[in-house]
């Protein structure tokens, strides 16, 4: 199932189903009231609309995901995580510049032989 992108995930069967639904997908770790998390946002919403056709850009909060964050290595807020073949392939922790980000999407939509 596709996405828009920025959509805030509500359960851990969307967060299954977002990484499975395409070869590629980009998940946001988020905290509400972290100030590096909404300064990321745009930056995710305007490369993840470049990448839309290819990948979906979802974001999960922490503490509504703690276990799965937990079972990642999600150390702090914001990090993003490649999913490849429904598998996490690798984390971006932290805040990113947006040419940063998109050269991080791009090596993993190539990993997963997207684009």
């Amino acid at each position: 199932m596709k996405y828009p992108v920025g959509y805030v995930l509500n359960s851990v069967e969307e967060l299954g189903e977002a990484v499975k639904s395409c070869r590629a997908a980009f998940v946001m770790f988020f905290g509400r009231t972290c100030p590096y998390c909404r300064a990321f946002d745009p930056i995710f919403r305007h490369v993840g609309a470049k990448y839309a056709d290819l990948a979906n850009f979802v974001k999960a909060e922490v503490e509504r995901f703690a276990f799965t964050a937990s079972a990642l290595g999600v150390m702090g807020t914001p990090t993003t995580f490649a999913f490849v073949d429904g598998e996490p392939a690798e984390a971006l922790p932290g805040f990113a510049i947006a040419p940063v980000f998109e050269q991080f999407v791009q090596r993993n939509l190539r990993s997963a032989r997207c684009g």
